[in-house]
């Protein structure tokens, strides 16, 4: 019988979470620090997901697909948390051994973030 999720398995997800959180937020920011309606930002945030959960791992695996998609699916932020989750949920790892996912994906946050406060603009 499978076990439910324990406490300590949610505090070895806790820093990957707060990391992706992070980068949604920055992603959204330097989206709507660009565009002038609602409407527009959803559409470009929708045009902007549907390939990275294609190309992340969420939905099957890149391990057979063109070397071209897994060069594209490495620059993605979502396949990083996905490992993560993937090592943590599944081979039972903890912070320390997902810990260089975590680093970039709080990168990619913090430049995202950095850009998207450089443009954004009150109008």
């Amino acid at each position: 019988m499978a076990h439910l999720l324990e406490a300590r398995d949610l505090v070895k997800v806790f820093p990957g979470i707060r990391a992706v959180d992070g980068i949604s937020f920055s992603v959204e920011l330097f989206i709507a620090a660009r565009l002038r309606t609602e409407e527009l930002a959803d559409g470009v945030l929708n045009i902007l997901s549907w390939p990275m959960l294609l190309l992340s791992g969420v939905w099957f695996s890149m391990e057979g697909t063109n070397p071209a998609a897994r060069f594209v699916s490495r620059l993605l932020p979502l396949t990083h948390l996905v490992d993560a989750a993937r090592a943590v949920m599944v081979d039972g790892n903890g912070v320390a051994q997902v810990l260089p996912e975590i680093v970039l994906l709080g990168g990619m946050g913090l430049v995202l973030l950095l850009i998207a406060a450089r443009i954004f603009r009150w109008d």
